[in-house]
């Protein structure tokens, strides 16, 4: 806890969530250009130490598509909450969206349906 009432998990979402428009912004305004092979490194690059915020929409959803070991971290996550979230289980969420996305963790934002 960083406070009494403001956890670790709490603070990630919040940091998550401003990065996120940051990044759409910046998306936004950026030309679209199916054959500019840089802009995709670009945009690469500039999502590889992002990744979704991380709530409880994400985490059932995540946890529908993993293997079961993962399935079984990631109900340990559900049950502990993402608002009461410490360091080390914001960690584990990250590491088990890198394994069923890869490096590139932001594409872990198909496991959010709130977009749907």
């Amino acid at each position: 806890m960083i406070g009494s009432r403001f956890s670790y998990g709490i603070a990630a979402k919040m940091v998550n969530c401003y990065l996120k428009a940051l990044f759409l912004q910046t998306m936004v305004g950026a030309p679209f250009n199916p054959y500019n092979k840089r802009a995709d490194d670009v945009a690469e690059n500039s999502t590889r130490f992002l990744h979704p915020p991380i709530d409880r929409l994400l985490m059932v959803e995540a946890a529908r598509h993993a293997n079961p070991v993962q399935k079984v971290k990631w109900k340990k996550l559900i049950s502990t909450g993402w608002s009461k979230f410490q360091c080390q289980d914001y960690k584990l969420a990250i590491q088990l969206i890198r394994e069923m996305v890869g490096e590139n963790a932001a594409l872990g934002e198909v496991y959010w349906v709130g977009y749907q």
